[in-house]
Protein backbone atom coordinates (compact mmCIF):
# COMPACT_ATOMS: atom_id res chain seq x y z
CA UNK A 1 0.00 0.00 0.00
CA UNK A 2 1.46 3.24 -1.13
CA UNK A 3 0.33 6.47 1.00
CA UNK A 4 2.51 8.65 -1.22
CA UNK A 5 3.98 10.23 2.37
CA UNK A 6 8.19 11.38 2.68
CA UNK A 7 9.64 9.88 4.77
CA UNK A 8 9.67 12.64 7.72
CA UNK A 9 5.33 12.48 6.88
CA UNK A 10 5.63 8.82 7.71
CA UNK A 11 7.79 9.55 11.19
CA UNK A 12 5.42 12.20 11.98
CA UNK A 13 2.48 9.84 11.38
CA UNK A 14 4.20 7.35 13.34
CA UNK A 15 4.96 9.45 16.67
CA UNK A 16 1.25 11.42 16.08
CA UNK A 17 -0.94 8.35 15.67
CA UNK A 18 -0.16 6.66 18.84
CA UNK A 19 0.26 10.22 21.06
CA UNK A 20 -3.33 10.90 19.51
CA UNK A 21 -4.71 7.95 20.58
CA UNK A 22 -3.21 8.19 24.21
CA UNK A 23 -4.30 11.64 24.52
CA UNK A 24 -7.97 10.16 23.44
CA UNK A 25 -7.56 7.43 26.07
CA UNK A 26 -6.18 9.20 29.21
CA UNK A 27 -9.41 11.85 28.57
CA UNK A 28 -11.29 9.14 28.48
CA UNK A 29 -10.25 7.36 31.47
CA UNK A 30 -10.52 10.78 33.07
CA UNK A 31 -13.46 11.27 32.76
CA UNK A 32 -14.59 7.73 33.80
CA UNK A 33 -12.55 8.09 37.02
CA UNK A 34 -14.43 11.96 37.39
CA UNK A 35 -17.30 9.37 36.96
CA UNK A 36 -16.53 6.67 39.58
CA UNK A 37 -15.70 9.24 41.73
CA UNK A 38 -19.12 11.33 41.78
CA UNK A 39 -20.70 7.85 42.09
CA UNK A 40 -18.83 7.58 45.12
CA UNK A 41 -19.72 10.80 46.38
CA UNK A 42 -23.28 10.31 46.14
CA UNK A 43 -23.18 6.94 48.19
CA UNK A 44 -21.12 8.78 50.32
CA UNK A 45 -23.85 11.20 50.88
CA UNK A 46 -26.86 8.69 50.86
CA UNK A 47 -25.22 7.01 53.87
CA UNK A 48 -24.28 10.25 55.89
CA UNK A 49 -27.63 11.34 55.51
CA UNK A 50 -29.40 7.99 56.44
CA UNK A 51 -27.13 8.20 59.73
CA UNK A 52 -28.26 11.50 60.66
CA UNK A 53 -31.96 10.96 60.29
CA UNK A 54 -31.17 7.60 62.11
CA UNK A 55 -29.61 9.78 65.03
CA UNK A 56 -32.55 12.07 65.06
CA UNK A 57 -34.81 9.61 65.27
CA UNK A 58 -33.29 7.31 68.06
CA UNK A 59 -33.36 11.34 69.77
CA UNK A 60 -36.88 11.57 69.50
CA UNK A 61 -37.67 8.64 70.49
CA UNK A 62 -35.84 8.51 74.08
CA UNK A 63 -37.46 12.18 74.42
CA UNK A 64 -40.94 10.50 73.92
CA UNK A 65 -39.74 7.77 76.44
CA UNK A 66 -38.90 9.79 79.16
CA UNK A 67 -41.88 10.95 79.21
CA UNK A 68 -43.72 7.72 79.92
CA UNK A 69 -42.42 7.44 83.33
CA UNK A 70 -44.42 10.44 84.43
CA UNK A 71 -43.39 9.86 88.54
CA UNK A 72 -39.67 10.09 87.53
CA UNK A 73 -39.92 13.50 85.90
CA UNK A 74 -41.86 15.00 88.53
CA UNK A 75 -38.75 13.32 91.28
CA UNK A 76 -35.93 14.57 88.95
CA UNK A 77 -37.49 17.55 87.74
CA UNK A 78 -34.41 19.96 87.79
CA UNK A 79 -32.21 17.18 86.33
CA UNK A 80 -34.20 16.04 83.73
CA UNK A 81 -35.03 19.56 82.52
CA UNK A 82 -31.13 19.54 81.78
CA UNK A 83 -31.46 16.91 80.04
CA UNK A 84 -34.27 17.56 77.90
CA UNK A 85 -32.37 20.51 77.27
CA UNK A 86 -29.41 18.74 75.99
CA UNK A 87 -31.25 16.27 73.44
CA UNK A 88 -33.20 19.47 72.33
CA UNK A 89 -29.85 21.43 71.55
CA UNK A 90 -28.62 17.88 70.06
CA UNK A 91 -31.23 17.55 67.60
CA UNK A 92 -30.54 21.02 66.83
CA UNK A 93 -27.42 20.45 65.93
CA UNK A 94 -28.70 17.28 64.31
CA UNK A 95 -30.84 19.33 61.92
CA UNK A 96 -28.56 21.77 61.38
CA UNK A 97 -26.19 19.14 59.99
CA UNK A 98 -28.56 17.52 57.89
CA UNK A 99 -29.74 20.46 56.29
CA UNK A 100 -25.78 21.04 55.22
CA UNK A 101 -26.17 17.55 53.89
CA UNK A 102 -28.94 18.26 51.75
CA UNK A 103 -28.31 21.94 50.42
CA UNK A 104 -28.57 21.64 47.12
CA UNK A 105 -30.63 18.87 46.55
CA UNK A 106 -33.98 19.68 46.25
CA UNK A 107 -36.11 16.90 46.98
CA UNK A 108 -34.07 15.78 49.98
CA UNK A 109 -34.91 19.10 51.23
CA UNK A 110 -38.42 19.22 50.91
CA UNK A 111 -38.41 15.71 52.89
CA UNK A 112 -36.20 17.08 56.04
CA UNK A 113 -38.15 20.33 55.72
CA UNK A 114 -41.08 17.74 56.92
CA UNK A 115 -39.81 15.76 59.19
CA UNK A 116 -37.97 18.87 60.97
CA UNK A 117 -42.16 20.32 60.82
CA UNK A 118 -42.83 16.97 62.76
CA UNK A 119 -40.28 17.48 65.14
CA UNK A 120 -41.27 20.67 65.90
CA UNK A 121 -45.01 19.68 66.62
CA UNK A 122 -43.61 16.69 68.37
CA UNK A 123 -41.75 18.91 70.58
CA UNK A 124 -44.53 20.93 71.20
CA UNK A 125 -46.62 18.54 72.38
CA UNK A 126 -44.31 16.83 74.79
CA UNK A 127 -43.62 19.92 76.47
CA UNK A 128 -47.61 19.95 77.14
CA UNK A 129 -47.61 16.71 77.81
CA UNK A 130 -45.09 17.70 81.03
CA UNK A 131 -47.11 20.62 81.76
CA UNK A 132 -49.91 17.84 82.00
CA UNK A 133 -47.61 15.78 84.10
CA UNK A 134 -46.52 18.22 86.93
CA UNK A 135 -50.12 19.31 87.21
CA UNK A 136 -51.03 15.66 87.62
CA UNK A 137 -53.77 16.11 84.73
CA UNK A 138 -54.16 12.37 84.10
CA UNK A 139 -56.62 13.32 81.17
CA UNK A 140 -54.81 16.11 79.71
CA UNK A 141 -51.66 13.27 79.74
CA UNK A 142 -54.24 10.63 77.80
CA UNK A 143 -55.03 12.95 74.92
CA UNK A 144 -51.29 14.40 74.61
CA UNK A 145 -50.17 11.00 74.74
CA UNK A 146 -52.56 9.97 71.81
CA UNK A 147 -51.40 12.93 69.73
CA UNK A 148 -47.96 12.26 70.68
CA UNK A 149 -48.43 8.27 69.76
CA UNK A 150 -50.06 9.91 65.84
CA UNK A 151 -47.24 12.34 65.57
CA UNK A 152 -44.24 9.36 66.31
CA UNK A 153 -46.35 7.56 63.71
CA UNK A 154 -46.23 10.11 60.77
CA UNK A 155 -42.46 11.47 61.88
CA UNK A 156 -41.66 7.12 61.92
CA UNK A 157 -42.73 7.21 58.51
CA UNK A 158 -41.50 10.52 57.15
CA UNK A 159 -37.87 9.03 58.52
CA UNK A 160 -38.23 5.67 57.19
CA UNK A 161 -38.99 6.81 54.17
CA UNK A 162 -35.86 9.04 53.61
CA UNK A 163 -34.11 5.84 54.69
CA UNK A 164 -35.21 3.62 52.03
CA UNK A 165 -34.69 6.49 49.10
CA UNK A 166 -31.33 6.74 50.71
CA UNK A 167 -30.61 2.83 51.24
CA UNK A 168 -31.84 2.40 47.80
CA UNK A 169 -29.60 5.51 46.46
CA UNK A 170 -26.45 3.51 48.15
CA UNK A 171 -27.12 0.40 46.50
CA UNK A 172 -27.80 2.11 43.00
CA UNK A 173 -24.78 4.27 43.34
CA UNK A 174 -22.37 1.51 44.75
CA UNK A 175 -23.60 -0.76 41.28
CA UNK A 176 -22.68 2.21 39.61
CA UNK A 177 -19.43 3.02 40.70
CA UNK A 178 -17.97 -0.58 40.90
CA UNK A 179 -19.30 -0.69 37.35
CA UNK A 180 -17.00 2.79 36.49
CA UNK A 181 -13.75 0.67 38.75
CA UNK A 182 -14.59 -2.14 36.20
CA UNK A 183 -14.73 -0.40 33.18
CA UNK A 184 -11.90 1.68 33.98
CA UNK A 185 -9.74 -1.72 34.69
CA UNK A 186 -10.95 -3.01 31.50
CA UNK A 187 -9.87 0.08 29.59
CA UNK A 188 -6.28 0.06 30.80
CA UNK A 189 -5.66 -3.15 29.36
CA UNK A 190 -7.05 -2.71 26.29
CA UNK A 191 -5.33 0.62 26.23
CA UNK A 192 -2.00 -0.68 26.83
CA UNK A 193 -2.47 -3.92 24.34
CA UNK A 194 -3.81 -1.46 21.51
CA UNK A 195 -1.73 1.25 22.33
CA UNK A 196 1.35 -1.62 21.53
CA UNK A 197 -0.07 -3.07 18.76
CA UNK A 198 -0.90 0.47 16.92
CA UNK A 199 3.04 1.55 17.40
CA UNK A 200 4.12 -1.67 16.26
CA UNK A 201 2.13 -2.46 13.17
CA UNK A 202 2.53 1.21 12.38
CA UNK A 203 6.32 0.50 12.48
CA UNK A 204 5.79 -2.44 10.52
CA UNK A 205 4.08 -1.02 8.11
CA UNK A 206 6.12 1.99 7.21
CA UNK A 207 9.44 -0.79 7.96
CA UNK A 208 8.45 -3.05 5.65
CA UNK A 209 8.07 -0.09 2.39
CA UNK A 210 11.15 1.71 3.24
CA UNK A 211 12.99 -1.70 3.82
CA UNK A 212 11.93 -3.39 0.16
CA UNK A 213 12.43 -0.26 -1.89
CA UNK A 214 15.79 0.42 -0.27
CA UNK A 215 16.33 -3.33 -0.88
CA UNK A 216 16.02 -2.74 -4.99
CA UNK A 217 18.11 0.63 -4.77
CA UNK A 218 21.08 -2.03 -3.52
CA UNK A 219 20.02 -3.93 -5.97
CA UNK A 220 20.09 -1.14 -8.60
CA UNK A 221 23.73 -0.40 -7.36
CA UNK A 222 24.71 -3.72 -8.35
CA UNK A 223 23.18 -4.49 -11.44
CA UNK A 224 24.64 -1.32 -12.93
CA UNK A 225 28.03 -2.28 -12.30
CA UNK A 226 27.30 -5.83 -13.81
CA UNK A 227 25.71 -3.81 -16.85
CA UNK A 228 22.21 -5.76 -16.17
CA UNK A 229 18.82 -3.87 -16.84
CA UNK A 230 17.48 -1.94 -13.52
CA UNK A 231 14.23 -2.59 -11.39
CA UNK A 232 11.39 -0.79 -12.18
CA UNK A 233 11.18 2.39 -10.32
CA UNK A 234 10.25 2.01 -6.88
CA UNK A 235 7.51 4.74 -7.20
CA UNK A 236 6.72 7.29 -4.22
CA UNK A 237 7.10 10.59 -3.61
CA UNK A 238 9.48 10.62 -0.84
CA UNK A 239 13.44 10.62 -1.09
CA UNK A 240 13.62 7.14 -1.72
CA UNK A 241 11.74 7.52 -4.85
CA UNK A 242 13.35 10.76 -5.43
CA UNK A 243 16.68 8.57 -5.25
CA UNK A 244 15.83 5.77 -7.14
CA UNK A 245 14.57 8.81 -9.48
CA UNK A 246 18.03 10.31 -9.94
CA UNK A 247 19.77 7.07 -9.88
CA UNK A 248 17.98 5.73 -13.27
CA UNK A 249 18.76 9.19 -14.73
CA UNK A 250 22.48 8.63 -14.01
CA UNK A 251 22.39 4.88 -15.63
CA UNK A 252 20.85 6.10 -18.33
CA UNK A 253 23.45 9.05 -19.02
CA UNK A 254 26.11 6.61 -18.16
CA UNK A 255 24.43 4.25 -20.80
CA UNK A 256 24.49 6.91 -23.07
CA UNK A 257 28.36 8.06 -23.10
Amino acid sequence: MNLNLTLAQKVFVLVCLPLVFQIVFVGTLANLLVQAERESAQEAHAKDLQSEVNKILRMIIDSGTKLVITEYVKKQGIKDDKKRKNIQEAANDEFATLERLVEGHPEEEIAVGHIRDLHKEIRDVLKTTRHHSEDDDKLGMMQDFAKLNLMMRKFSAATEEIIEDQQKIQRIKRKAALRARGTIINLLYFGVIFNIALSIGLALFFNVGVSRRIMVLIDNTKRLGRGQQLNPPVGGRDEIAHLDLFFNEMAASLKEA
